[in-house]
């Protein structure tokens, strides 16, 4: 939770000054950046409250892979037959994959309550999984949009990072937060 609750207070100094370069950003970023403007410090309050909440709970960990997408994980039928990226695994609570799995399948933040309770039930099917994690995994998913959103806007306009051959990726990702978000203003402008 520290490293969600950190990564927020880098986003309260470095998306002003990515927000700024904002203008070279593709149509959907800058979109985005526009949405940011207005909402980031609110909707960044919000997410700090809610995973504040955590500090100090304790809740189990183990390795687990972190960036768990419909498009990572291969199914044949209703069998998981792969898994990839694995570049994010670390240590870390099983509520962090049900949250980035639930996030991925939720058209609006008042479904995630019920996916997230959803995915718990088919988890438990193979390992136990404590109330304590799910009720983590739903404020992970609460908070985890604004801080992605945000991180996409730094990545691409401040820290620069090299997406190139995955730009429509990020601007579907990005538009999916918007939309998620309520953003729908922003998304139609920037069409």
């Amino acid at each position: 939770m520290l490293r969600r609750l950190g990564r927020i207070e880098q986003l309260r100094i470095e998306l002003p000054q990515a927000l700024k370069r904002a203008e070279t950003l593709s149509p959907v970023l800058r979109g985005a950046a526009k949405w940011l403007q207005r909402e980031s410090a609110s909707r960044l309050d919000a997410a700090h409250h809610v995973l504040g909440q955590w500090v100090g709970r304790m809740v189990p960990t183990q390795m687990v892979l972190r960036d768990v997408h419909r498009q990572h994980i291969l199914f044949r039928e209703a069998a998981v037959t792969g898994l990839v990226d694995f570049d994010a695994v670390g240590v870390d609570t099983v509520a962090t994959d049900l949250a980035r799995w639930v996030a991925d399948f939720a058209e609006k933040p008042a479904d995630f309550r019920i996916l997230v309770d959803t995915a718990v039930a088919g988890y438990q099917r193979f390992a136990p999984i404590s109330a304590c994690e799910s009720e983590l995994a739903s404020a992970i998913c609460e908070a985890s949009a604004i801080i992605l959103l945000a991180n996409w806007v730094v990545w691409t306009s401040l820290s620069q990072q090299n997406f190139s051959g995955c730009n429509d990726l990020v601007d579907r990702r990005v538009a999916e937060l918007l939309r998620r978000m309520g953003a729908t203003e922003t998304m139609a402008s920037a069409r």
